[in-house]
């Protein structure tokens, strides 16, 4: 499937058209500086799903049409319903993939490499100004990322202003990187540890 950009539709952003053929009926405008909707990728996902599919059924009636008028012809039968069951295995692994990366955003479990990452720079950020510990907790939900931080600081390590303390915040938000829309990044500073 080869995207065709075509003129510009709206000021100077070209939309593509997603298309099998350029004589296809079906086609899909998406505007390519921003993400792909996800039901544009499960639509492409299901006719690849349904092209396999087609397929394996074409291969089960050439193998039971070979097999006519030979000694295996006793096998014809069982053609169809062992060319699906291989490809019932194959394509198990994608629903299965798919309800795993659901169920860790409906749990909301942590995605390590976010998680990581986010430990990274808190770890330097309280070594290099003194504070006593953090906590922190990152989920992801879709494209939304949620991350709470609560660093705990003495009244000596403490900002001594709110400036301070936002540009601390900054310099937190800024070593993690990823900031937009899609991310809810909470910071605070506490120094009663029941807070963390």
């Amino acid at each position: 499937m080869q995207p065709v950009v075509l003129s510009t539709v709206v000021g100077k952003l070209p939309l593509v058209r997603l298309a099998t053929s350029p004589a296809s009926d079906e086609a899909w405008w998406y505007d390519p500086t921003q993400p792909a909707p996800a039901s544009l990728c499960a639509s492409v996902i299901g006719k690849t799903s349904r092209k396999r599919i087609t397929s394996a059924l074409l291969l089960a009636f050439v193998v039971a049409w070979c097999l006519e008028g030979t000694r295996y012809a006793h096998l014809t039968p069982y053609a169809d319903p062992l060319i699906l069951a291989v490809l019932a295995l194959i394509l198990v692994f994608v629903p299965i993939a798919t309800v795993r990366r659901a169920l860790q955003e409906i749990l909301l479990i942590t995605p390590p490499d976010l998680d990581l990452r986010v430990r990274e720079v808190l770890d330097e950020v309280v070594a290099r100004h003194g504070f006593k510990t953090y906590t922190s907790y990152v989920a992801k939900v879709g494209r939304a990322q949620f991350i709470e931080i609560h660093v705990e600081v003495t009244p000596a390590s403490g900002p001594a202003s709110l400036a301070a303390a936002d540009a601390i915040r900054r310099e937190i938000a800024d070593a993690i990187g990823g900031e937009g829309p899609q991310r809810w990044l909470t910071i605070d500073f506490t120094a009663d540890p029941r807070w963390l």
